[in-house]
């Protein structure tokens, strides 16, 4: 039994018709890439994610009496804590050394030093250095 081939005919109206169609898929497409290119590496890692704590997921589920959902939370958990931990840590720190400059500044005691390996010849050939004597 030979194939059928169905030829159909187009009108040049109908070939417009399809290439603005497909024209403005091409932009849809385009724009959508657009939108979503900002969140690809947000996708990217949480698929390494995924794959790198899916062993600890599925030894602490069976350890857990097959409680997936708990495994999960207390997986959550860990990771959360291990992430805002240092965040938290150097969140305190800057707030202090802000703290320290803007009590500085609002006393006039504030005074920049030159680290100790950095000198300076001055205009009257001097070495003006800023090491501790």
């Amino acid at each position: 039994m030979a194939p059928r081939v169905f030829r159909q005919n187009m009108s040049g109206d109908e070939i417009i018709q399809l290439a603005v169609r497909l024209g403005l898929l091409a932009f849809l497409v385009y724009w959508s890439f657009v939108l979503v290119r900002p969140f690809i590496p947000i996708l990217v890692w949480s698929m390494v994610l995924t794959v790198a704590l899916y062993p600890p997921y599925d030894w602490l589920s069976m350890h857990l009496g097959d409680r997936p959902k708990l495994a999960a939370a207390t997986i959550t958990v860990v990771i959360l804590a291990i992430i805002i931990g240092p965040v938290t840590w150097l969140g305190f720190g800057l707030v202090d050394g802000l703290q320290g400059l803007a009590g500085q500044l609002g006393a006039g005691t504030l005074a920049l030093q030159l680290p100790f390996c950095f000198e300076v010849r001055a205009p009257s050939d001097r070495l003006v250095s800023s090491a501790p004597e």
